[in-house]
């Protein structure tokens, strides 16, 4: 989840400039060829700082998956949702790599899809409690609902919950603007859901990977009562 307050103390291109703050208070990186190659040389070099244990699943992938891995696109990401902050990507890049493998296993070092990453959690992904929206707002901003009466726990593991959750973002940030703007949550609490449906453990999960593994920008959050 990017970090919109600038602090100097963090490792960023230098001569990166940012935008006026938008309706939600984001200052968003002028991006441009030369902001782009210098960021990605530091973030290489921030992760080369990285301990050993930190960079296990960067490792890995780097030998079953360079043609995801080493990608510019990739990479891209992540200096996307912490606002060009290259030692705070640098972080995100490595928590991702070590949480995807856990939570995916072999079919981390494939692209994630339905068919091969979600094969056996059909039972979370059929529940469709969380939903990437065809519409988008006017500046591109991609759009996930989540409606918490519609969770069963009975049917399906939280990890396998997670996973859903993981592809689901990864098809909204497959577009440039959602990637660079960032998605707007939307969590309908007015169908009544019951207190048992409220899986604090899970909404954990869900926060710590948006927050420091999956490279997102959180546009903002609407929770409806209606």
């Amino acid at each position: 989840m990017a970090i919109f307050s600038v602090d100097k103390k963090h490792v960023e291109p230098s001569s990166l400039k940012r935008a006026k703050p938008d309706v939600y208070g984001h200052k968003y990186p002028i991006e441009s060829n030369e902001i782009i190659t210098e960021a990605l040389s530091l973030f290489n070099e921030e992760i080369d700082k990285l301990a050993d244990k930190d960079r296990e699943g960067i490792a890995k992938a780097e030998k079953r998956c360079p043609e995801i891995i080493n990608t510019k696109e990739h990479k891209l990401m992540f200096l996307r949702s912490d606002n060009f902050m290259v030692d705070l990507a640098a972080k995100r890049f490595a928590n991702y790599w070590n949480k995807r493998i856990e939570l995916f296993g072999e079919k981390a070092f494939s692209p994630l899809t339905i068919s091969d990453s979600l094969n056996n959690d059909k039972e979370a992904l059929n529940t469709a409690f969380c939903k990437l929206l065809k519409a988008k707002d006017d500046v591109g901003r991609s759009i996930i609902y989540m409606d918490p009466a519609l969770l069963d726990d009975s049917k399906y593991t939280r990890d396998s919950m997670l996973r859903v959750i993981w592809y689901v973002v990864h098809v909204a940030l497959e577009e440039k603007e959602t990637q660079q703007r960032g998605i707007i949550f939307v969590n309908n609490n007015g169908n009544n859901p019951e207190i048992r449906q409220f899986d604090r453990v899970l909404v954990g999960k869900i926060a710590h990977s948006l927050q420091h593994e999956i490279p997102i920008i959180i546009g903002a959050l609407y929770i409806l009562h209606i």
